[in-house]
């Protein structure tokens, strides 16, 4: 025959206790999960935004259009300030131009097929989360798309 043992007894309140050390570390868990996430999306949000902005910078040179149809692609991004968004033009040729290129070019700068416009997007993430943000600090985040011109600018 078997002896049957006793049912085990647990102290009274071990598993409010145990509960209580584990709850925060979960918690932490889940707000970096939710942190990364949000770094996934403004990435490919300032992505989009360079783009975006490269395609209409191939057909309108006009730098504060570019501008804006870039801070339009990612409205959830800060894109702000005043070298968030920068056009570049510079013939194509030059792998490293030594004249300087044109940043922001104006109206009529006589940009037309042979010329590669480029777009670049910064902007910088901050995690929302007090205790990651303390740890991780402001990540930048920047994306360049380049295109050749494909029509002159009237």
């Amino acid at each position: 025959m078997s002896a049957r043992r006793p049912p085990s007894r647990r102290p009274a309140g071990q598993a409010l206790v145990e509960f209580a050390l584990v709850f925060p570390v979960l918690i932490l868990l889940f707000l970096a999960i939710f942190d990364l996430a949000r770094l996934v999306y403004v990435f490919n949000a300032v992505a989009d935004a360079a783009r975006n902005g490269v395609r209409e910078a191939i057909v309108d040179q006009d730098c504060a259009v570019v501008v804006a149809r870039a801070q339009a692609s990612a409205p959830a991004v800060d894109l702000s300030a005043p070298t968030a968004v920068v056009l570049t033009v510079y013939k194509s040729e030059v792998v490293s131009p030594s004249p300087a290129p044109d940043v922001c070019p104006s109206l009529g700068g006589g940009y037309g097929i042979g010329y590669l416009a480029e777009v670049r997007v910064e902007a910088t993430f901050r995690a929302i989360t007090p205790v990651i943000g303390q740890l991780i600090g402001p990540i930048p985040l920047s994306s360049t798309a380049r295109l050749p011109i494909e029509r002159a600018y009237p």
